[in-house]
């Protein structure tokens, strides 16, 4: 057996021992609803504030992609689109149960997620496609970790030398595009990420939540006043002082949205290619433990920039990167020393905890 499957054994017997997963019921996704989704734009709030039922009922129907994608990607599928169910670290505590809720020895309630994910090839690169239902009010802030790619032993068994991870949101899911070997020219990384996301757009539907939580406040994203950056900044790195490599600093990122921007907005850039506008993100990024863990936080800015996220750097090795949100803040931690053992896996739960615990320190105390 091997290791992703042992991961996902682990995780399905976690879920059956759990006192709370009473609701993870296939049959039960079918049900329908009238009920609006929430939106986290701000912009786009006005169009909600008269009609209280519209938010926390709704996510991804993401299960119903399955043979779209498979139908579609045919001839270019090494390996078919298909659910997986994970279990994670929250990010930050968990105090209401909610669908897939999985809870450890301790009473202790983890991070549970549901997304499906398939790998194709695209012009010889790898690619690793995880499309997420959107839970991060729910599940302590979790939106993914690549522990349980069906491509985690890639390196290993195909000798890769190019890895880079893009996240995206659409609606009420995340969309994750893992490149093995990348070597795609920019116009088409392009072609693949417009023809992929017009058949997201074609395709996408929403299910009711079985579980959620009846505090209404519960799914109203915080906003944090335009210093925050700074506070991160200054806090982190005076936190890691005797442990840092890299301080935290404060960069933009382009890259190809989901979809065209077709008007000018504060941060984008022109694509030297094709003279399109590219999404833009500001995020801080540093590193502790000699390079070992980089800890990147990226402002939510997918209204303006068509739902880029963040893209990391290429990687010659295979980290084990989880991803999270706090509130208007994406968190990505990336571990350039991961294993397989207890030891590694508690010390990766202490990092978040201690990152969750600053954060919350630093903006809402």
């Amino acid at each position: 057996m091997n290791k992703r499957l042992i991961i996902i054994f682990i995780s399905f017997v976690i879920l059956l021992l759990s006192g709370c997963n009473k609701n993870v019921q296939e049959s039960s996704f079918s049900n329908n609803s009238t009920t609006p989704s929430i939106t986290d734009n701000t912009e786009e709030a006005d169009i909600i504030e008269d009609n209280d039922s519209s938010i926390k009922y709704k996510t991804a129907a993401v299960y119903t992609l399955i043979d779209v994608l498979n139908i579609y990607y045919k001839d270019k599928l090494l390996q078919p689109f298909e659910n997986i169910m994970v279990v994670a670290p929250p990010f930050k505590k968990i105090v209401h149960d909610y669908e897939y809720c999985s809870m450890n020895n301790d009473g202790v309630t983890k991070s549970v997620n549901k997304f499906i994910q398939g790998i194709i090839e695209e012009e010889n690169n790898i690619v690793n496609i995880s499309i997420i239902e959107d839970n991060t009010f729910d599940n302590g802030g979790y939106i993914f970790s690549n522990t349980n790619n069906f491509s985690f032993d890639y390196f290993d068994s195909y000798n890769n030398d190019n890895y880079t991870l893009s996240v995206y949101k659409y609606k009420m899911c995340y969309i994750i595009f893992e490149f093995y070997n990348m070597s795609m020219e920019p116009m088409d990384k392009k072609a693949f990420i417009a023809e992929f996301a017009e058949l997201l757009e074609e395709n996408y539907s929403e299910r009711d939540k079985l579980v959620y939580n009846e505090d209404d406040d519960n799914y109203i994203t915080k906003l944090y006043p335009s210093s925050y950056f700074e506070d991160l900044q200054d806090g982190f790195n005076a936190y890691y002082k005797n442990n840092i490599t890299s301080y935290f600093q404060r960069y933009t990122k382009s890259e190809i949205p989901l979809f065209e921007i077709t008007d000018r907005y504060t941060l984008d850039e022109i694509s030297e290619e094709d003279n399109s506008i590219l999404a833009v993100t500001k995020y801080l990024q540093g590193s502790i433990e000699d390079n070992s863990i980089k800890i990147s936080f990226i402002e939510d800015k997918t209204f303006d920039n068509n739902g880029f996220i963040f893209t990391t750097e290429q990687a010659d090795s295979n980290p084990m990167i989880y991803i999270y949100r706090y509130n208007n803040i994406y968190i990505i931690l990336e571990f350039y020393n991961a294993e397989i053992s207890n030891d590694f896996m508690n010390d990766l739960s202490l990092v978040i905890t201690n990152v969750s615990k600053m954060i919350i320190s630093l903006l809402d105390l």
